[in-house]
């Protein structure tokens, strides 16, 4: 995975004076102690100002990942650069070995644990059912004349109704005219929008089919959006319940 630019930047400036990577060989001394693997070590040009190397040093190791024998490259390697510095670089070193193993071990939650939240955005709405349909229908397939309206920091606290009087020109929500999607897409600069609709006539739905396909979406590239879906209803009661009911505890409730 990409190293954040800070961690980037602190090690190559502890190593950059350090003589041992003033040149090829000492460089090439270091890379055998840390053990790495051939395939790795093919891809390193030990070439270069000390500058200059560490950084597609840093750039290559973290790309790379696990080594052969499942510790990761980078941390592998500023472990053993603890025997080529004095007390206080080791400190310094220690601490970004914690902050790359912090960084790195978020990639294991978004590969798993996103994974896992996406997939359930996305069975929730294969699975939505209503009692007041047949069988044979599914909820994706039935039209509801819904609105959208946007909604602006300082109308956080107005009811529905001051809401809708307000918001003369709404965007009707059909089959033929406009679709959330395409309003989210038309106007980014938007943050807050209000679904407007008798009950029954389908909000909920809604968000959950748009839901799923922003799901989808992230599923093939995690750099979309993900969606979170939060039922007001439920997050109220459970925060009645426990003042310090969060979203995380909402999403291992949902």
């Amino acid at each position: 995975m990409s190293i954040p630019y800070e961690i980037q930047n602190k090690i190559v400036n502890i190593f950059a004076t350090n003589p041992i990577f003033l040149k090829e060989d000492s460089r090439r001394a270091v890379l055998a102690h840390t053990g790495i693997d051939d395939e790795l070590r093919s891809l390193i040009n030990t070439g270069g100002a000390p500058f200059t190397y560490l950084a597609n040093l840093i750039e290559v190791l973290s790309e790379y990942g696990e080594l052969k024998d499942g510790r990761n490259a980078l941390e592998a390697f500023l472990k053993s650069t603890l025997n080529f510095v004095g007390v206080e670089k080791k400190e310094l070193v220690n601490d970004i070995i914690k902050d790359w193993q912090l960084t790195y071990s978020k990639k294991d939650i978004h590969s798993d644990s996103i994974v896992n939240y996406l997939n359930y955005i996305v069975n929730k709405w294969d699975n939505l059912a209503s009692p007041l349909l047949p069988s044979n229908r599914k909820l994706s397939e039935i039209a509801v004349q819904l609105k959208l309206c946007r909604v602006s920091s300082s109308d956080s606290n107005e009811n529905l109704r001051s809401l809708i009087r307000k918001y003369k020109s709404v965007f009707p929500l059909s089959k033929g005219t406009h679709s959330l999607k395409e309003l989210l897409i038309k106007m980014p600069d938007v943050k807050k929008w209000a679904v407007l609709g008798d009950p029954g006539t389908g909000k909920t739905t809604l968000l959950f089919n748009e839901a799923f396909f922003l799901a989808q979406e992230a599923l093939k590239n995690y750099e979309n959006p993900i969606p979170f879906v939060i039922s007001l209803s439920i997050f109220s009661q459970n925060y009645e319940k426990n003042l310090c009911f969060s979203l995380f505890d909402y999403r291992a409730y949902a």
